[in-house]
């Protein structure tokens, strides 16, 4: 009889410590890339087809996701005023590996010193990667918040994918 009371209390504790465990977890739990339905860091649709929002921090209007571009090729859009230092902030475009094939600055065209947000611009030219296969027309726009204070967590960026156009498209 003591062996079914023991049981029947530790299955009982169990219980309570799960419900517990659970609802700390859900408390304390953190958001993580791929946890919410725009599948973490990427692309967001706002009210205009056309344009991509990134935590509400910036939205650009061109270039858009998964298309073609050539060089060179304007970067346009709007961010918020704390994605500015000094009125600007680096972008890159990156090949289908990573590596930096351009650097250039958006410029803000406004007071950048405020929450709203503020419209951007930049002119960007790269050489196109050589390699012909077609993984080797994708690569993407990197618009990175500047930051002046070197913390890691004042860091952030939001990548674009697009694809090079062909060399021939160039002309």
């Amino acid at each position: 009889m003591k062996k079914i009371v023991y049981a029947i209390l530790a299955f009982l504790v169990l219980v309570v410590l799960s419900y517990f465990m659970t609802i700390a977890l859900e408390k304390y739990a953190v958001e993580r890339p791929g946890d919410n339905d725009t599948g973490g860091n990427t692309t967001q649709n706002t009210n205009d087809e056309s344009s991509q929002n990134y935590k509400d921090m910036i939205v650009v209007d061109y270039p858009v996701k998964d298309h073609d571009i050539v060089s060179p090729f304007a970067v346009s859009g709007k961010a918020r005023g704390n994605w500015f230092f000094e009125a600007s902030f680096p972008i890159m475009i990156v090949d289908w590996d990573g590596r930096i094939i351009a650097e250039g600055i958006a410029r803000a065209d406004g007071d950048w010193m405020r929450s709203d947000y503020v419209p951007f611009h930049a002119e960007m030219s790269f050489k196109r990667p050589e390699c012909e296969a077609e993984y080797c027309r994708r690569g993407a726009v990197i618009l990175k918040k500047d930051n002046p204070s070197g913390l890691a967590n004042n860091d952030d960026a939001f990548e674009i994918p697009i694809r090079f156009a062909d060399a021939i498209e160039q002309i």
